[in-house]
């Protein structure tokens, strides 16, 4: 009985013991510290920049209006898709998820009509620049590359935001019928001070293999001259 009750006190003794630790101002201190310091380090993670940023949009419908009621693809119930690349490297940046359309333009008495790729986008400059590139591949139904797009602008660009809009011949009706995504990335920047700082191409090639698994690092080359466009 007497060896019973020394064992009750021994209890009580190390529960009252623990209680106190747990309640000491020192520990508290730590712990809160500690926690405080997890939750800075989770919101650093939070903030940092992502070096490659992919958005996607829908591009509309894949139809293209010929005027007088006609349609190419009227019976087409497809969506075109529109993908951005933006790198935080650049000092330049696409704003949103610009993209290709396809347009038709009626030709005189003398002329003939004519299809064209078009793109209206904005850009974002973080630093004067004096010229900018900026690529879009197009990809046909069946996933194929179809062209590379270049619109260069040469001038001066200061901070900001600018609207640009750029027109491509297209070669044949087919190509229009058949044009159903596009990705679009700033290629290169001249800055004001004289660098040129050119895209890294790792994402871009990621992107298009996943439209099309031959796509070639030389794939990402403009048109070459000659080509009909504007």
């Amino acid at each position: 009985m007497h060896q019973e009750g020394k064992s009750h006190r021994s209890l009580e003794s190390l529960v009252r013991r623990r209680y106190t630790e747990d309640l000491n101002p020192y520990r508290i201190f730590r712990v809160v510290v500690a926690v405080a310091a997890a939750s800075h380090s989770l919101r650093a993670q939070e903030e940092v920049t992502p070096a490659v940023v992919v958005t996607r949009a829908s591009g509309g419908s894949i139809r293209t209006p010929l005027g007088l009621g006609i349609v190419l693809d009227k019976d087409s119930s497809l969506v075109r898709e529109w993908i951005a690349i933006h790198q935080a490297a650049l000092p330049v940046r696409l704003l949103n998820t610009p993209g290709i359309t396809t347009t038709y333009e009626n030709g005189g008495q003398y002329s003939r009509g004519a299809y064209e790729y078009s793109a209206k986008f904005s850009i974002e400059v973080n630093e004067p620049v004096t010229a900018v590139e900026i690529r879009f591949l197009t990809f046909d139904v069946w996933g194929g590359h179809s062209r590379t797009l270049t619109m260069t602008e040469v001038r001066d660009f200061a901070k900001g935001t600018t609207a640009l809009q750029g027109t491509w011949s297209l070669y044949s009706e087919n190509e229009a019928s058949e044009f159903y995504a596009s990705i679009a990335y700033v290629a290169r920047v001249r800055t004001a001070d004289g660098r040129v700082i050119t895209a890294d191409i790792a994402p871009v090639l990621e992107e298009a293999r996943k439209f099309s698994a031959k796509f070639s690092e030389g794939d990402l080359d403009p048109d070459k001259p000659g080509k009909p466009g504007k």
